[in-house]
């Protein structure tokens, strides 16, 4: 299992990537750190409003940016005089009725303006679900369905893998397991 960083260690990973003439990604990238967990730490330590996953303050300054080009856009959409029946023309009216969502992304710039990271949460079960279909009994497809799920909690959460999943058959392993103890967080809490 990997070592923990203190308080105090990642003070200084955190002190390090603002003097750093690298982005954020590029730095955590560099000294191997998870991106969510960095941006996580750093919110909690310095108290800061700092976006979680894989947002970086760039990212917000640059969409930002592009308001004018946003706007010049959308006039330039509603001052064409085309036919609507025309691929242009049906290209223009559903650019225009999705224009609200299609411009949040650009205000607030921690946003996503595709779906790709949840897509990639969810092909394995896809995946899992054609392996399902050849499971020998309901009793092999359901195990199969309970470790999918370990697996993409822990990835979720930002945890590795293996050790996550020797810190569970340990824990299972004993003679009186503490089912909770292996939850990570926020799930891990004593009723």
């Amino acid at each position: 299992m990997r070592k923990r960083r203190t308080n105090q260690e990642w003070q200084n990973l955190i002190a390090q990537s603002e003097s750093s003439s690298l982005s954020t990604l590029a730095f955590c990238k560099l000294n191997e750190l998870n991106p969510s967990t960095f941006y996580a730490k750093r919110q909690k330590l310095n108290k800061t409003d700092v976006p979680l996953g894989f947002v970086r303050e760039e990212v917000v300054a640059k969409y930002q940016a592009q308001s004018a080009r946003r706007d010049e856009l959308y006039e330039w959409m509603t001052t064409q005089q085309v036919m609507e029946s025309s691929p242009l023309g049906k290209a223009i009216k559903y650019t225009l009725g999705q224009w609200p969502k299609l411009i949040r992304y650009i205000d607030d710039g921690h946003l996503s303006i595709d779906n790709n990271r949840a897509e990639r949460a969810i092909k394995p079960l896809g995946i899992g679900r054609k392996n399902w279909l050849f499971s020998a009994n309901p009793n092999g497809a359901e195990a199969s369905a309970m470790l999918y799920s370990i697996v993409e909690t822990a990835k979720a959460n930002g945890l590795i893998l293996y050790d996550y999943m020797v810190k569970c058959m340990q824990e299972l392993a004993k003679a009186e397991p503490d089912i909770d103890a292996p939850l990570p967080r926020p799930w891990n809490f004593k009723h």
